[in-house]
């Protein structure tokens, strides 16, 4: 019974550490969930005029000095341009969509956060309120409420805190969940975009 009377304050500092954890997730899809980092309308200008020039060697420089995922997908057409070009628009789809699962699980941990804290605001308001009838069973006085209301009015905090918690990782996590599924269809629109210029200069068949 111990155990469980100090686990009901070990539950506060269980969410207060998950909502670091999420503002730590946040800034980080924040800071690199943008335009630039996925697919730069300027690295696209780029491709189109090197590539139609064939300064292949030009367009690879330009593409490992882009960290972006279209520039990642540009490296991968340019590795395997000399292929038939159903096979080329298979791997460059395959890179685009890798790279695409990998944005979406950087902002997973935003929704076990949103599942978890709300359930550990319950558990904390459970122990409270356990601890409150305790109290009145220790001293015997069921008809005074304030022997009782100073351990309920802490365990709603900890069912407040768990939803406050809960409902802005689940916010956050449909927002970068939208963004991801925005620049998602841009990039194939941009990929599809290359692969069309590709089939219209007849580079697939020539090789490096």
């Amino acid at each position: 019974m111990i155990l469980l009377f100090k686990s009901g304050g070990a539950v506060m500092y269980v969410l207060a550490a998950l909502s670091i954890v999420g503002l730590a997730v946040a800034i980080e899809r924040f800071k690199n969930l943008r335009s630039e980092r996925i697919v730069s309308k300027d690295l696209m200008e780029k491709t189109r005029q090197l590539w139609k020039a064939s300064r292949f060697d030009d367009l690879r420089e330009v593409v490992e000095r882009k960290s972006c995922i279209l520039g990642q997908v540009i490296g991968t057409i340019l590795s395997h341009r000399s292929k038939p070009f159903e096979t080329l628009s298979i791997i460059a789809s395959d890179t685009a969509n890798s790279a695409i699962r990998k944005q979406n699980n950087m902002a997973y941990p935003l929704n076990v956060i949103a599942t978890l804290s709300p359930l550990l605001g319950l558990l904390g308001t459970i122990i409270g309120l356990i601890q409150a009838f305790q109290m009145i069973a220790i001293t015997g006085v069921s008809g005074d409420a304030s022997i009782v209301a100073d351990g309920i009015s802490k365990a709603l905090v900890s069912t407040g805190a768990g939803l406050v918690v809960g409902i802005a990782a689940l916010g956050l996590h449909h927002y970068f969940k939208n963004r991801i599924s925005y620049f998602s269809s841009t990039l194939e629109e941009s990929v599809n975009a290359i692969l069309l210029d590709l089939v219209e200069e007849g580079d697939t068949d020539n090789a490096d």
